[in-house]
């Protein structure tokens, strides 16, 4: 199956759709809303770099897996953040968008089974309660670096698990 990439729209979500039809010319639409633009066709590195030229789009996160109940996403969580490696704490947040899942509590989930199956590794949350993530917490905590943000997004009846490849720079537009 072929990775599909989710948009998560600026305000303007009429714009940030042109812009990713002008910027991502050559990619398969597969679904699109005020909020989300979902595209296949790229790879990671090449959704990366073409992102630079963006301004009107907040995020794009790679789905992953599906899931049907909560229990899959900390099954899936788990084994996202065991793929990647780090010499001293990874940290990783939780983001949810459109699912209404409580991230924070989905968050310690995880960190409580990462730490069952991999007690020689550690894990960090960032996520401080039940606000969000922002892109300058993104930033400093370098969960891009690592793309440990796991993304939980709702499209209509579908659920997707994925992980957050861009994120709009804060110090670019300041």
């Amino acid at each position: 199956m072929q990775t599909l990439y989710c948009c998560i729209l600026g305000r303007e979500f009429r714009l940030s759709i042109a812009e990713i039809q002008a910027v991502f010319p050559d990619v398969e639409h597969v679904f699109s809303s005020r909020n989300f633009y979902v595209f296949s066709g790229l790879d990671d590195a090449e959704v990366q770099k073409r992102f630079l030229k963006m301004g009107g789009t907040i995020k794009i996160i790679a789905l992953r897996n599906t899931w049907k109940i909560p229990k899959d996403i900390i099954s899936q969580g788990v084994a996202i953040l065991g793929e990647k490696s780090s010499e001293s704490k990874l940290p990783f947040g939780v983001a949810e968008h459109a699912a209404k899942l409580d991230a924070f509590r989905l968050g310690l989930d995880i960190k409580k089974q990462f730490k069952k199956q991999y007690p020689d590794q550690s894990i960090r949350l960032v996520n401080s309660g039940a606000k969000a993530l922002n892109a300058a917490a993104f930033k400093h905590e370098k969960l891009g670096v690592h793309q440990s943000e796991i993304a939980i997004v709702q499209l209509e009846n579908k659920k997707y698990i994925g992980t957050t490849l861009c994120y709009q720079d804060v110090d670019m537009y300041a």
